[in-house]
This record gives C-alpha cells, sequence and structure tokens, in this order.
C-alpha cells in the first residue's frame, strides 16, 4: 500500500517538474525571442487610432484635427522612415 502511494507521489512530482521545464522553454524561446514588443513588426493598417495617435506622440509629431484613420496612417509611415 506505502508503495503504490510512493509511485504516485513519484509520478505527480515528475508530472509536474515535466510541465515546469516545459513551460520555461516555451517561456525563453516565445518570449525572448520573438514576443518582445520592441521587435516586432506590426502593419500599421492593423492599429487602432489611439495607437497611431500614440506613436505620432512618441515621435514627436502633431496631429491636430487628424482623426481620419488614413490620414494617420500616411503620417506614421511617412515619419517611420526617421525613427
Amino acid at each position: 500500500m506505502i508503495g503504490r502511494y510512493i509511485f504516485v507521489c513519484l509520478y505527480f512530482i515528475s508530472f509536474f517538474f515535466i510541465n515546469r521545464v516545459y513551460d520555461l522553454y516555451q517561456y525563453y524561446f516565445r518570449v525572448s525571442t520573438n514576443n518582445l514588443f520592441s521587435q516586432q513588426i506590426v502593419s500599421s493598417n492593423q492599429l487602432n487610432i489611439k495607437q497611431l495617435q500614440h506613436i505620432l506622440n512618441l515621435r514627436g509629431i502633431t496631429y491636430v484635427n487628424i482623426n481620419e484613420k488614413y490620414d494617420l496612417i500616411k503620417m506614421v509611415e511617412q515619419t517611420g522612415e526617421y525613427y
């Protein structure tokens, strides 16, 4: 009876350990190389108006009274060559 209990405990401990190693592997290879925001290339068409305005603010570009997404996309793409 005690042998079964020990076997079941070892099974769950080894399963937990293998699962943690797999999670660390995924974290290391997905987060550290592929999912960093600073290294991602995102199409400006996929961004919403607030995100486009935020990008222009970070670049120091004024966009007073421009609320059309097309105009903001054009400004982000034109200023993107310099930043």
